[in-house]
């Protein structure tokens, strides 16, 4: 797509968080994003309301240990998935890690639930934690089936300028 040279520079607007053109661009050497943001951040007040609202893509159960720096969703929880439905138990008020599957902060959950991040890329940087990596794996499995992600409308459009 960078192989011709009669451009230099291309305003791509409101594009998804895992839009195909990085693929298609090819070499992420031959260009720069000038500008790239998102105003989407969720603060989850309720973890079992808002994992039961929420359909997954396979079944299974996983315990997770969330922390709360100001305390609100603090504990331990577990997931119990079946026919795409989950139901959530808290099982302890504080996030204990020895007794559960998959260990994260309440930011990494909103990161997870918004479908930002792969629970596998949050483990990869120490953000998500957990004994079996096929925990995690699981997870990801779960909650897979989150709709199409755009940007929003009022974003500026990020800006790629040939380097070459």
């Amino acid at each position: 797509m960078l192989s011709v040279d009669l451009n230099d520079v291309v305003k791509y607007n409101r594009s998804r968080l895992d839009d195909p053109i990085v693929a298609a661009l090819g070499d992420n050497r031959a260009y720069d994003v000038d500008h790239e943001e998102d105003h989407v951040w969720l603060r989850v007040l309720d973890v079992a309301a808002v994992l039961e609202s929420r359909p997954f893509a396979v079944d299974g159960s996983l315990t997770l240990a969330v922390t709360d720096a100001l305390g609100h969703t603090t504990g331990t929880y577990r997931l119990d998935v079946q026919e795409a439905r989950g139901s959530v138990t808290r099982i302890a008020d504080d996030a204990d890690v020895a007794g559960s599957d998959v260990q994260l902060d309440v930011a990494e959950l909103g990161a997870l639930l918004i479908g930002s991040v792969s629970p596998v890329t949050l483990a990869a940087a120490g953000l998500v934690r957990a004994a079996d990596p096929a925990s995690v794996e699981l997870l990801r499995a779960m909650l897979l089936p989150l709709g199409p992600r755009t940007a929003s409308p009022t974003s500026d459009p990020p800006r790629v300028r040939r380097t070459a």
